[in-house]
């Protein structure tokens, strides 16, 4: 290990001691966070959730489905997607191994390490081997980075979500692994753990979009976007890039969240950390929706929340009486997206996804 940087911040109790540790381990999501003085309480932001910014991130994510379609029609195709009308330009696109309940069963390695390796047991630098066995399955897109040419001071990480069934399988699963993340919670420190296979699919991902984002994260705010897988991917991103430009990163909304149709992602000691990192936060969710509301809080003994306030879920209730229907980005979010008021976070009188 070794001491990347320290960090003090006065306040009228004393001062709250940070230290961020860098783990030479393979697996590349390796920032630890140790926090030392008084207990961190969510940060109170001003509601500056922006409609016509969820409407151009909702937009973003469908362009990700695009994407991969068009990958999976046209071999040559370079992931450059459709920006006719918007202001922006790509920058990079994201690629991963697409796991298909066949080409998955189809990797020797692959499959005897699964059968042998309890997830709860993985150690962090148990990613670099699997994706060292993945190497030989085909990759398909899984988002991209844009950069405003208009003079605005942003720049936009989207990625896809769930295609096929066995990314679908990994949604459903439940168990926790630890995210390289420690925070002081209910006066001591805590490991936060994330869903196994969100870590996993993000280990494929956590590079390129680092470097992506690097291009720019010193100049401009940064809007992190997912739907579905993609929405907890976002968020694992989010809080990447934010303790990347720690001290302040996410904490002055430089880096902001808009997810959609978003999972439960990990336990509250992570949530915890992550309102702290990228409190400028904002989850978008259909009510007859299904995705929002797994992982259960509770299961197995396992420990799951959202992250965000209620204040930060905005939501409406359009039941398409398709399971499908109520959770598409292009069918449900968007159109809702494009009715004003229909979308709030006040108080609900109808059942909510929060805990």
């Amino acid at each position: 290990m070794w001491l990347r940087h320290w960090w003090a911040n006065e306040s009228e109790s004393g001062k709250d001691f940070f230290i961020i540790i860098q783990l030479l381990a393979g697996f590349r999501l390796n920032i630890i966070v140790y926090k030392f003085g008084k207990e961190v309480k969510h940060i109170v932001v001003a509601n500056n959730y922006n409609p016509e910014t969820a409407k151009l991130l909702a937009h973003c994510c469908s362009l990700t489905y695009d994407q991969y379609q068009r990958g999976r029609r046209d071999s040559g195709y370079d992931g450059i997607v459709d920006l006719t009308g918007y202001p922006y330009r790509q920058t990079a696109s994201f690629k991963a191994p697409e796991f298909l309940l066949t080409n998955h069963l189809a990797a020797p390695r692959l499959k005897q390490y699964l059968n042998e390796t309890a997830p709860e047991k993985f150690k962090f630098t148990d990613f670099d081997l699997f994706r060292d066995f993945s190497k030989d399955l085909p990759e398909v897109f899984w988002g991209f980075a844009l950069e405003a040419i208009d003079g605005s001071a942003n720049c936009i990480i989207a990625i896809r979500g769930t295609q096929s069934i066995y990314e679908w399988i990994m949604d459903a699963a439940f168990i926790q692994v630890p995210a390289p993340l420690i925070w002081f919670k209910d006066g001591r420190l805590e490991l936060a753990k994330a869903h196994f296979g969100f870590l996993l699919m993000y280990s494929f991902l956590i590079g390129q979009i680092t470097a992506a984002a690097n291009n720019f994260l010193d100049r401009k705010t940064c809007l992190v976007t997912g739907h579905s897988l993609g929405a907890a991917l976002a968020i694992l991103a989010a809080l990447t890039l934010s303790t990347m430009t720690f001290p302040m990163g996410g904490r002055d909304g430089k880096i902001q969240m808009y997810n959609f149709a978003g999972p439960r992602v990990g336990n509250p000691t992570f949530v915890d950390a992550y309102n702290y990192f990228v409190p400028v936060s904002y989850r978008v969710v259909n009510l007859a929706d299904l995705v929002p509301i797994v992982p259960p809080a509770s299961i197995f003994g396992y420990k799951y929340q959202h992250i965000g306030t209620s204040e930060q879920e905005w939501s409406y209730l359009y039941q398409t009486e398709d399971i499908g229907g109520n959770h598409s980005i292009q069918g449900n979010y968007i159109p809702a997206l494009q009715k004003p008021g229909i979308i709030t976070n006040t108080k609900k009188n109808h059942p909510v996804s929060g805990d």
